[in-house]
């Protein structure tokens, strides 16, 4: 009859399986952190040339009230 050896090499095989998950899902987490704050900071810079926009035209329409966008003179 042959030895069984099934039971000694699948706890190694399933532990270098496991490591290996943990190792995939550490390097994967890492990346979508720098996915994210990569998107954090565009979203920072959009926000920013959104709000010198907006302050620039209220700018404009207070030095010149003679030109308003309806073309009418208060």
């Amino acid at each position: 009859m042959a030895p069984h050896f099934r039971g000694r090499t699948s706890a190694p095989c399933c532990a270098a399986a496991a490591i290996g998950g943990l190792v995939f899902t550490a390097v994967a987490t890492y990346f979508n952190a720098v996915v994210a704050q990569d998107q954090l900071t565009q979203s920072q810079a959009d926000a920013e040339r959104d709000r010198r926009g907006q302050a620039m035209r209220v700018s404009y329409w207070t030095e010149n009230p003679v030109a308003t966008p309806c073309g009418c003179t208060s």
